[in-house]
């Protein structure tokens, strides 16, 4: 998981991307994305208890720029849904 910003991309269009390689050379890329949030580097927190490597939950400071505010986003690790947004002072 990381912060995405690939060469000659729109910087209104940050997210963060999630990229498995799978057994048999499938691989699977999911993302979260909001138009005018910039997300900082996630940080994964492993489930008390979980059974599989992504069994967890990433935490990532966002910017939300037309808002100047910023809160902390809490995605689900495996399916990268957004589980919670809790708003911070800008910094």
């Amino acid at each position: 998981v990381g912060n995405q910003l690939g060469p000659g991309a729109d910087p209104m269009r940050q997210g963060l991307v999630k990229v498995s390689l799978c057994a048999g050379g499938a691989t699977n890329v999911i993302f979260w994305q909001r138009d005018g949030h910039h997300p900082g580097e996630p940080i994964f927190v492993p489930r008390p208890g979980g059974t599989s490597e992504d069994d967890g939950v990433l935490l990532s400071p966002v910017l939300d720029g037309a808002a100047e505010r910023s809160y902390l986003l809490v995605l689900d690790a495996q399916t990268m849904e957004q589980l919670a947004a809790v708003q911070m002072p800008l910094a």
